[in-house]
């Protein structure tokens, strides 16, 4: 029965079109003569455009517009023809049949575009949480029975989404009648104006013609051409409250009722236009009339007291956290990586950060967690697409430790942006940010070596640093990244000469690559900040280089030449400037 109702309302609407378009065509055709063979003509080669420039299934509406015109234009044409004396054998002789049949083969091709246009499928992603479900019953609810309602959410938390989703609903579809006021492009004086000739035209394509409106556009306007005739056609003793009464009832003529939705209204940064749409909306808002507003209360900078005036009732969306987004959205990106995983993408702020060999004397295995406020939706989607992002374009992070970083980096980027704005390429996070004390700033590595200096009578008046706000920050944020902050040299040395070489060997086996880690994660970071920065360390470049251009070499002398162009090259700080300093550092110790 609804497919019934739906294709008689659409044939109606076909109907109506033809007649606007013979009517308006009868009054062209009654002052313009034209040859039946060239007015043929050019409504055939116009078609014959259209169909190989815009022929496809995606201009379907348009195709739709463009059949339901040229009936109405062919049949005033005719109509013309015949009024000024003309005979239907000389107006349908054989050659206007021909043509005729052209133009009817050309109109068949824009009905089957049309019938045969993409259907309106939600976008991709378009999955609610189920706490939105709840949300969505909730403004169903409050639509039964008030007529202003408030939807208050932080921004990018799926506001405006929610309402879309609400509007496309059948049930809302068939009820209601929809207009959507962005205020972000209205100027001061224009919102009242707006709305009511967005109300206006809702009423015409209904068929309804109202004074009421035209009244108030003329008065909001006050500059209107058609005034004249305005005069005499409505009348001129309404005043503008009677004017949005009357308004009232000509949409209550309406079959639906009107919903009118104003979309971020905290954003505006004139209050004087919120205050004249809060203003006008209070006035029109009917049984028949209902406006929804979108918005975060605390940017608005109304308190409650008077904006309970203007929006008596709102639903407060419900807050989700950060690990419960990341799960909804991970299987909706698509997101499948052999080195990232669910789990410890959500768990970043689910525990406290600690890191083993950050400051022990002073710390005492304390945890410090991210704490993340107004989580919104929308940061966490772009957050996980930079992730995609960055994965699938660069095969360096298809590593467990690197992929690590590269999360761990974004995370403070999307979420921390005050903290991701002090990384500086070229200069360690470690160096970065400094611990406030007494006597100054101190970099970790000067707190360590300062701790280790004092004695274990003065490591606890030391600890009192992480008392500080800002030194938690720090610390938690040193704390985030894997760094290896144990790199201080053993003061006691075996006694035998064996097992001193021996352990000097593997001690500094053991600290050079704990610095190869460190640089690592230094390069990763300023790789992020800024894309032109190699994400491999000077060594893992020497040592892709020499895999590329030296090993491959067949012969013992034709890889010596390759290794002699690739130190010419190192040297000359193609390759990379830190291996200058190594090379010049080899060249000096040799001799010796």
């Amino acid at each position: 029965m609804k497919r019934v109702i739906n294709v008689f309302r659409l044939f109606t609407a076909r109907c109506r079109d033809v007649m606007k378009s013979f009517l308006l065509s009868l009054l062209l055709f009654y002052v313009v003569s034209m040859n039946t063979i060239q007015y043929l003509s050019l409504i055939t080669a116009s078609l014959g455009i259209f169909l190989l420039t815009y022929g496809r299934k995606e201009n379907g509406m348009y195709a739709g517009k463009i059949a339901t015109f040229v009936v109405g234009n062919i049949l005033a044409f005719a109509a013309a023809k015949w009024a000024k004396g003309g005979t239907l054998s000389s107006i349908f002789n054989r050659p206007v049949l021909v043509e005729l049949g052209v133009v009817l083969l050309e109109m068949m091709a824009l009905c089957v575009i049309s019938l045969f246009r993409p259907s309106q499928k939600e976008k991709a992603g378009s999955k609610l949480f189920p706490e939105r479900m709840y949300d969505l019953e909730r403004i169903r609810d409050f639509l039964d029975r008030v007529n202003i309602l408030g939807i208050n959410a932080d921004w990018g938390d799926g506001k405006s989404y929610l309402i879309e989703r609400l509007c496309q609903e059948p049930g809302i579809m068939e009820a209601y009648e929809v207009i959507n006021i962005s205020l972000l492009s209205c100027r001061l004086g224009e919102v009242e104006a707006n709305l009511i000739s967005e109300i206006d035209r809702v009423l015409q394509r209904n068929g309804i013609l109202s004074s009421s409106s035209k009244k108030l556009k003329k008065v909001l306007h006050n500059h209107s051409f058609t005034l004249p005739v305005e005069e005499l056609l409505w009348d001129q003793n309404d005043t503008i409250s009677s004017s949005i009464e009357k308004l009232k009832k000509d949409v209550s003529k309406l079959k639906k009722k009107l919903m009118i939705l104003f979309d971020d209204i905290d954003r505006v940064q004139n209050m004087e236009i919120v205050l004249n749409m809060f203003a006008i909306s209070e006035r029109i808002a009917s049984e028949n009339i209902v406006v929804i507003y979108q918005y975060e209360e605390r940017n608005l900078g109304l308190d409650r007291d008077y904006l309970e005036k203007y929006i008596p009732y709102s639903v407060n969306l419900t807050s989700l956290s950060y690990s419960r987004i990341v799960e909804e959205l991970w299987s909706e990106m698509d997101i499948d990586f052999s080195y990232i995983s669910l789990e410890n993408v959500k768990n970043l702020v689910a525990f406290g950060v600690y890191n083993y060999s950050l400051l022990p004397e002073i710390s005492k295995l304390r945890r410090i967690s991210f704490c993340l406020e107004h989580v919104s939706i929308r940061r966490v989607k772009i957050f996980l697409q930079e992730i995609k992002a960055y994965y699938e374009a660069n095969e360096a992070f298809h590593t467990k430790e690197k992929s690590d970083i590269l999360v761990r980096t974004l995370f403070i980027k999307n979420f921390c942006y005050g903290i991701y704005e002090k990384f500086e390429i070229g200069k360690s996070v470690t160096d970065t940010f400094t611990f406030s004390g007494k006597d100054g700033a101190y970099t970790v590595w000067e707190l360590e070596k300062k701790i280790k200096e004092s004695g274990a009578e003065l490591q606890e008046e030391w600890g009192r640093l992480l008392e500080s706000e800002n030194n938690r920050e720090v610390y938690a944020l040193l704390a985030f990244f894997p760094y290896h902050y144990d790199l201080i040299v053993r003061e006691e040395e075996p006694q035998d000469s064996s097992e001193r070489r021996t352990a000097i060997s593997n001690e500094a086996e053991d600290i050079l690559k704990k610095k190869e880690s460190n640089e690592r994660i230094d390069r990763i970071i300023w790789n992020i900040v800024g894309n032109g920065h190699s994400e491999y360390t000077d060594m893992e470049t020497f040592a892709r280089r020499i895999i590329a251009d030296v090993l491959p070499e067949t012969t013992a002398e034709k890889q010596k030449e390759a290794w002699n162009q690739f130190q010419d090259n190192a040297f000359h700080e193609s390759i990379f400037p830190f291996f200058r300093h190594l090379k010049l550092q080899v060249q000096i110790k040799m001799p010796g």
